[in-house]
């Protein structure tokens, strides 16, 4: 198993990522993801993505947590779409407040453009139909 490379969309590191991760161990294997109490993380900072705040921040912010809610609301899809809308709701509110309508509206636009391009480009299970050879 690895990361989630789509965490990085809009940034040059990923949010949430280790959530993600430790979410979809948990469904695979049907147990949490273990941690030894010994040995180190090596985290590789990108101070130049975490100092910023513009659109494509808030636009990460937010499609980084409908990604966790693809993985997390797994086991129950409807608790965990109504937690995933009043928790992007709620802090919708807060960072338009912090940062600005404008720049939280555009930030929130960029991700349902992504979520529709993710919708959009997603290879279908559905089975294409037998074309009948000319005879």
């Amino acid at each position: 198993m690895k990361f989630n490379e789509k965490l990085q969309t809009f940034g040059g590191y990923a949010m949430s990522e280790d959530v993600e991760f430790s979410h979809r161990v948990f469904l695979h294997f049907d147990t949490p993801l273990l941690v030894p109490s010994g040995g180190y993380v090596v985290h590789h900072e990108v101070p130049e993505a975490r100092d910023r705040t513009d659109e494509k921040k808030i636009a990460m912010f937010f499609y980084n947590r409908y990604l966790v809610m693809q993985t997390a609301s797994v086991r129950a899809p409807l608790w965990g779409r109504v937690a995933f809308s009043w928790n992007i709701m709620r802090r919708f509110l807060k960072m338009a407040l912090r940062y600005g309508f404008r720049v939280t509206g555009k930030g929130f636009v960029l991700t349902v453009r992504q979520i529709h391009e993710d919708k959009k480009n997603k290879p279908s299970n559905k089975k294409t139909p037998k074309k009948e050879l000319p005879r």
